[in-house]
């Protein structure tokens, strides 16, 4: 991902008095309301263009403080221990074991020999069990089930899709 910057469109719903003070307050700030809710995303990221070190740790004491219900599933434990990288890999370990089992359903007509196929089946085989684990870990951290490893993978994939539409785009948001 490039370090070039984008105009980027985001949605806020506001009533018609908090619009004007917000708009207001940017105003006495001689900024746009783009640009104070961009510089407060710099300071809350971490970003190339922070106001220093004391709004960084403000800006995260508020996002620490308001994010009263902390969300839970596979999306923000894979998120939370291994980041973004973290759910690319696994929708990517996930759509390589569907694109096995494709090979396998098209039977031995897809492979060079029956060794060959056996050596696939043991693939997925293995790439499932290692899947399952993971998704495993995650459920007993949580101390909880989940709805499964096949939902929260697409639930992945979603949020991917839209990692993907926001940088390609500007949305969603």
């Amino acid at each position: 991902m490039g370090n070039e910057k984008k105009e980027r469109g985001f949605t806020m719903l506001l009533s018609d008095k908090e619009a004007e003070r917000l708009y207001i307050k940017a105003s006495l700030a001689g900024m746009t309301i783009g640009q104070l809710m961009e510089s407060f995303a710099q300071d809350l990221i971490c970003g190339s263009q922070t106001n220093g070190s004391d709004e960084r740790d403000l800006a995260n004491m508020w996002y620490d403080r308001c994010v009263f219900c902390v969300p839970s599933g596979f999306l923000h434990y894979t998120l939370s221990h291994e980041g973004e990288s973290g759910v690319r890999g696994l929708v990517e370990r996930w759509e390589n074991l569907k694109e096995a089992e494709k090979r396998l359903a098209g039977g031995l007509e897809e492979f060079w020999d029956q060794e060959d196929m056996d050596a696939e089946a043991e693939g997925v085989r293995q790439g499932r069990l290692e899947l399952e684990e993971d998704y495993r870990r995650y459920e007993d951290r949580e101390g909880r089930k989940g709805p499964g490893l096949e939902e929260e993978i697409r639930d992945l994939t979603r949020w991917l899709g839209d990692l993907e539409a926001l940088l390609d785009n500007g949305g969603p948001s």
